[in-house]
């Protein structure tokens, strides 16, 4: 088989996605794949090609089948072509040994094509490929003269001096002896100290920069002749990192210079400066100046220091995290294009998951917002390979409206029933059913309205259940208000889908019957979790009217229009109607206030002492906190969840970058995803609240504020 049919043919299958239909025609192209590597005397020496296709039974084997044929392509090629063929090989080997994990003949197979990307890649003076190839190679390899003097030139090629002293100490006997890999080294006068220094254990003495006398500590024109004697340094002895504090006080002075409206001459010399040797500088050191232009808004800036390290370090372990990156950034710019470039160079280049995902959608979502003939096949090909993604009822709900301008109505109608049956509790459903007129009745009906605790089967077993000696140390424990206890001893019993009626009792403990609602609702979800008991969950139980007596006053004591059910769906959301909520970010109580935003409100409202863990102290000051944010961003509901959760600043961050989105859009958008699914669930919890308990004046999903027409208290 000629070597460009070989190509053809590993081009055929590029996402592996083939049907029964054309099963035979992959088959009968494996035999022929099988049949030009039994002919290369190169592969035939080593077990590679001895598998039998008569046992052909899962994908792997088809990644196994494309690797070897990505690894002929090779070898009948030169320079980078060559290196990108064996690159492709070893992803599609990792995938093969995944999905078999046991397979030798497999390792047999990465292990070599490990060691010819190291080959090719050494040769290309690509050191960073070099050392990430060798890090995969097994131990016995390591030892090897070989791979060690490729080791340690790549070592000192990219100026990584610990790792090259460990490497040094590992085998001494390699640099020690006659004719050992040291004569093949290239030596100035500081890599020979080092090897010294690593042989016979002496301590290291660093020479020093000279420092340049400044009275005043951040004067900027003293600062810049302290950065450029720095990075003077630095490349004379680019081992050591004694003027790292330098450049890191430098860098806090841009930083801080960045944010100012108006600069001096001397200020915008120094950033001018500092910005045109940015690329200049240490690859570490250019990713967080990336991250920081990047945060500042200066997408243009972040972007051409992307390509600068892209281009300057090329092989560098953080290429795919910087390029993932730069299409977040172009995708931030709006160009979209270029965007879904980066993601494409990104999933070429790194089989890491969840960003792989993540760059799948955000393929199909860039392409859906810059309206792209391809967006609805995009969505499509995300679905295919994470049919139960992270993202895939986002993908299907905006393929649902593309498929609007393209289908016959009842055709996508009927799809539109299909996804709210599918996602009973989703976000997009409740768009869903606005958009099409569905019947909530749809939503309600996938959950009982009749408590399991009323039916006589668990009554009487909770009758009988009470002679347990575990159980009755737990109603002690409640007895004496020690509640915590209580639940930590109720979690060590056995939760076990075939005890099906102790799970209903466990949950009844916690239904906001006798107990705590947040605490109901991790039961709730832990019955949930098994699909059989599912349907005994109940709306209320899963959406309870928690105080609201309560939360009514203190909107009556505020003079707010606020709908009670908003601050319920925002209380679900951010504690689970636990009042002594406390978060890892120190934010506290029902509405998870942290200090200093709850010491600002406090003053507004004249509340000189609070308890943020006392229920109405906590509702005071979150209701008040919510509602002024409604009336900053134009009672913007999005806007206004988005900054309760992220914070102000970003949010209007946000709104410069894609405030000429739709609601939907601009939602979908956020990078931050704690914060876009914050949003999607206060708003889907709001709908539910208003459809349990009071009469629907709006719309399911509003994204406006308009006084009472969020609904009555």
């Amino acid at each position: 088989m000629k070597i460009q049919h070989m190509a053809i043919f590993a081009a055929f299958f590029p996402s592996l996605g083939f049907s029964q239909e054309n099963l035979a025609d992959v088959k009968r192209g494996l035999d022929q794949i099988r049949t030009a590597i039994d002919s290369k005397q190169s592969l035939s020496e080593n077990p590679l090609a001895a598998f039998d296709l008569a046992s052909f039974t899962s994908r792997g084997y088809l990644f196994y089948y494309r690797g070897l044929a990505q690894r002929l392509i090779a070898e009948k090629e030169n320079g980078e072509k060559k290196l990108a063929s064996l690159e492709s090989a070893l992803v599609d080997l990792k995938h093969a040994l995944h999905s078999m994990p046991s397979a030798d003949f497999l390792k047999e197979a990465l292990f070599a094509t490990y060691k010819d990307v190291i080959e090719t890649a050494f040769a290309l003076k690509r050191y960073f490929t070099v050392l990430n190839a060798i890090d995969k190679l097994p131990e016995q390899d390591l030892s090897t003269p070989r791979w060690v003097f490729y080791y340690a030139q790549s070592l000192f090629e990219t100026h990584q001096t610990t790792a090259f002293l460990r490497l040094v100490k590992q085998y001494p006997s390699l640099f020690r002896n006659e004719g050992s890999i040291l004569q093949h080294l290239p030596q100035p006068p500081s890599w020979q100290r080092l090897i010294i220094i690593a042989l016979e254990d002496e301590r290291i003495s660093i020479p020093r920069p000279k420092e340049t006398p400044s009275s005043l500590p951040f004067d900027q024109e003293s600062m810049l002749d302290k950065t450029r004697a720095a990075m003077d340094y630095l490349k004379k002895h680019p081992f050591f990192s004694v003027a790292e504090k330098t450049f890191n006080v430098a860098l806090s002075l841009y930083d801080s210079l960045s944010t100012k409206v108006s600069l001096s001459s001397q200020e915008h010399r120094f950033a001018g400066e500092f910005e045109k040797a940015m690329p200049t500088f240490a690859p570490q050191w250019v990713e967080i100046l990336i991250d920081k232009l990047w945060k500042r808004q200066k997408l243009k800036e972040a972007e051409q220091l992307s390509l600068a390290f892209l281009k300057r370090y090329n092989g560098h372990p953080s290429v795919p995290k910087v390029l993932f990156n730069l299409g977040r950034i172009q995708e931030d710019a709006s160009d979209y294009r270029e965007a879904i470039k980066s993601f494409r160079k990104f999933l070429d280049l790194s089989d890491e998951q969840p960003l792989r995902e993540l760059a799948q959608f955000r393929i199909a979502w860039t392409s859906y917002l810059a309206k792209h003939g391809q967006a609805a096949e995009r969505f499509a090909s995300y679905l295919r390979e994470y049919p139960g993604g992270r993202y895939a009822s986002t993908c299907e709900y905006f393929n649902l409206q593309l498929a609007r301008k393209e289908k016959a109505e009842g055709e996508v109608r009927s799809l539109a029933q299909t996804f709210t049956e599918k996602h009973p509790l989703n976000f997009y459903t409740l768009m869903v059913l606005d958009e099409w007129g569905i019947s909530e009745d749809v939503l309600l009906t996938r959950l009982s309205h009749r408590p399991f605790y009323q039916e006589t089967a668990y009554q009487q077993f909770r009758a009988n259940i009470k002679t347990l000696s575990k159980l009755r140390i737990y109603k002690e424990l409640r007895a004496f208000d020690l509640q915590e206890d209580a639940w930590k001893l109720l979690m060590t019993f056995p939760f076990d889908e075939g005890n099906e009626t102790f799970m209903l009792y466990l949950t009844a403990e916690f239904n906001g019957l006798q107990f705590d609602h947040g605490q109901a609702l991790s039961m709730a979800r832990l019955l949930g979790s098994f699909p059989h008991l599912r349907a005994k969950l109940t709306w209320q139980g899963l959406f309870p009217a928690y105080r609201l007596d309560l939360i009514r006053n203190v909107l009556t004591e505020q003079s707010s229009a606020l709908s009670a059910f908003m601050v319920l769906a925002i209380i679900r959301q951010e504690s689970a109607f636990n009042p002594d909520a406390r978060s890892p970010a120190q934010a506290y109580g029902l509405m998870q206030l942290i200090e200093p935003t709850a010491r600002r409100t406090a003053g507004s409202l004249g509340l000189n002492d609070f308890d943020l863990l006392k229920a109405k102290d906590n509702l005071a000051l979150g209701i008040k906190t919510f509602s002024d944010l409604l009336e900053i961003f134009d009672h913007r509901l999005d806007y206004a969840l988005s900054a309760y959760n992220a914070g102000e600043a970003v949010t209007r961050h946000w709104i410069k970058l894609r405030g000429h989105l739709s609601p939907i859009e601009f939602v979908e958008s956020i990078p931050y995803q704690e914060t876009r699914n914050y949003i999607k669930n206060v708003l889907r919890n709001y709908a539910i609240y208003q459809l349990l308990y009071e009469k629907r004046p709006t719309p399911l999903v509003a994204f406006e504020y308009k006084g009472k027409e969020l609904g009555a208290n």
